[in-house]
């Protein structure tokens, strides 16, 4: 009998810790599930962030290269300016030459 009686107070033991194995593995399931989940999230902002980043450096370079590239009224003002530039110094050159009054013979 007493055989009896302690393999019954064994079995409600063994079975609560069997239960109790259980439920700790339970939890380990669940802590790694968790953890996976938060590292897929980081992994996903991170993915995010990058590609805002090189957003911001593509926008970057584009206003970089609108600033640096000439617009076409910028190159004809600035033509126009030599232009005029040109025909002022041709005037200036003109006065001299007709204003000193001889002529330079050819000595060759």
């Amino acid at each position: 009998r007493r055989k009896l009686k302690e393999q019954a107070k064994k079995q409600p033991l063994a079975a609560q810790q069997q239960q109790q194995q259980k439920q700790k593995q339970d939890n380990q399931n669940k802590k790694d599930q968790q953890q996976k989940k938060q590292q897929k999230q980081q992994k996903k902002q991170q993915k995010q962030q990058k590609k805002q980043q090189k957003q911001t450096q593509q926008k970057e370079q584009q206003q970089k290269k609108q600033q640096q590239e000439m617009t076409k009224k910028d190159a004809e003002r600035i033509l126009d300016a030599l232009k005029n530039e040109e025909k002022e110094l041709q005037k200036k050159r003109k006065v001299q030459v007709s204003g000193k009054g001889f002529y330079v013979e050819k000595d060759w």
